[in-house]
């Protein structure tokens, strides 16, 4: 009986050692407050990975970025011009950037294209086909699987923060903790508007894929340059022009050269003429 008393009594002093260990709990919440504010942004405790990510079938969903370059020579610029438009809007697509570049001998178009990923490979091999022959054809994937995840963890994971500074700014009382707060609470908001837009611009990149074409016609092959009698006497008429300026031009490089000629047919005429004299 002695036995079982002297355990009950040290049970006792256990149950009473834990209730003051926790009746001292409240008391110390602002020092722990203090601590939690004091820890770096980047070292706050990451979300639970069961969090983070998603089902596993969204997981392991790759994310690719296809670019693909078309070289296209053309005989009518304009025809497959608007041949180029017409594909672009059947295939829901659209034209991000296009620049057109007319030289004496060469009219060419730049397009930069933007179409949804699951009709890229569609659109290029229908692009193939259009002008006179396809000069160079390239495409590339890239896999952004890794850096997609990481942002969208790392955005979830500060979105989770951001929610703990909230509701500790609501149940705080002091204004200094509150200014604290409050400024942890701006750092975060920027952070997260930041890896917003780097997710949103990731986002938009693997959804719609880009395909370079560069388009262009060489005028030196059009009709004016056949082999037709026009087409031989118009060209015979440029190479004789283009020979002209040309001697023109060696004409004006050698002027010191000419100076120098004149200068000596002068000195060598008046020589001659005292000769003449005597």
């Amino acid at each position: 009986m002695k036995k079982y008393f002297s355990l009950y009594l040290v049970f006792s002093a256990f149950l009473f050692a834990f209730s003051c260990e926790n009746g001292g709990h409240d008391s110390n919440l602002a020092a722990d407050f203090e601590e939690f504010l004091d820890i770096p942004l980047t070292e706050q405790p990451p979300p639970p990975e069961e969090e983070i990510f998603m089902d596993n079938q969204t997981a392991f969903e790759r994310k690719l970025i296809r670019r693909g370059y078309l070289e296209i020579s053309s005989g009518d610029i304009q025809a497959d011009y608007a041949t180029i438009k017409k594909l672009v809007s059947r295939f829901q697509a659209y034209v991000e950037s296009e620049n057109l570049n007319n030289h004496k001998d060469r009219v060419s178009y730049n397009f930069n294209i933007r179409v949804p990923s699951d009709t890229y490979s569609s659109l290029m091999d229908t692009l193939s086909t259009v002008g006179g022959s396809l000069i160079n054809k390239s495409s590339n994937v890239e896999d952004v699987t890794n850096r997609y995840r990481d942002l969208e963890a790392t955005l979830k994971s500060k979105k989770m923060l951001e929610e703990r500074y909230r509701e500790l700014l609501s149940k705080s009382s002091e204004i200094r903790d509150m200014i604290e707060i409050e400024r942890n609470l701006s750092n975060i908001r920027n952070e997260i508007e930041i890896n917003e837009s780097r997710f949103k611009s990731l986002g938009n990149d693997i959804a719609y894929s880009t395909i370079s074409v560069y388009l262009h016609q060489d005028l030196r092959k059009s009709t004016v340059y056949s082999d037709s009698f026009g087409g031989k006497l118009l060209k015979s008429l440029a190479t004789g022009w283009n020979l002209f300026v040309y001697m023109v031009l060696l004409l004006v490089r050698l002027w010191p050269f000419a100076i120098l000629g004149v200068l000596i047919w002068f000195l060598v005429t008046r020589m001659r003429s005292r000769n003449n004299k005597t």
